[in-house]
């Protein structure tokens, strides 16, 4: 099995979730725990893309709703999948297929990276092969984009990274929403 992104859950070290080439999702431990055998966990399958997996991204562990079991997905099928994580606690003997909970299918191109913003609880980016960097606020939009705009013509690989800074002006503090979208090993 051909592993191409891998992200660990926020105050998690041990558990951590696998794209793959064939566009499943895996749960993976580090070592053997509570039940769960080291290695990855063949029998909890999250199917749903149709190519390989390039980006996957856990919700941060922010706010006062927990949303860290939700996570991202994106793959050269040019779409993005929202997915609930299984409970690390009760873990499959059998084969278990897990469907995502959302598809967003408005890129126009293989989509290389996905981010949760770090704050917002209902904001994501995602970057695809066109150049083009999608913003989603889910409280707003489920089905079309906030915001649209390219960013690079020929991009060959595009990463992506959502944070927020604060700039300091005057004595006064104004918040800024900041995006990086650069291209691998340039």
């Amino acid at each position: 099995m051909a592993i191409t992104t891998l992200d660990f859950p926020d105050n998690e070290t041990t558990t951590f979730w696998v794209g793959t080439e064939e566009g499943n999702v895996y749960q993976a431990n580090r070592y053997d725990r509570a039940g769960a055998k080291a290695g990855l966990n063949q029998y909890d399958v999250y199917r749903g893309h149709s190519g390989p997996v390039m980006g996957l991204h856990f919700h941060p562990l922010v706010g006062p709703v927990d949303f860290s079991d939700l996570f991202l997905t994106c793959s050269v099928d040019w779409t993005t999948k929202l997915w609930r994580a299984k409970s690390l606690t009760k873990p499959s003997t059998t084969a278990h297929s897990i469907s995502p909970l959302y598809s967003f299918d408005e890129a126009d191109d293989y989509v290389y990276d996905v981010k949760w913003h770090p704050a917002h609880p209902a904001t994501f980016g995602t970057v695809d092969g066109s150049g083009k960097f999608d913003l989603w606020n889910l409280n707003i939009d489920t089905e079309v984009c906030l915001i649209h705009s390219f960013i690079l013509m020929f991009v060959v690989y595009l990463t992506l990274s959502l944070g927020a800074c604060c700039i300091y002006h005057r004595g006064n503090r104004t918040s800024h929403q900041q995006v990086t979208v650069g291209q691998e090993g340039r």
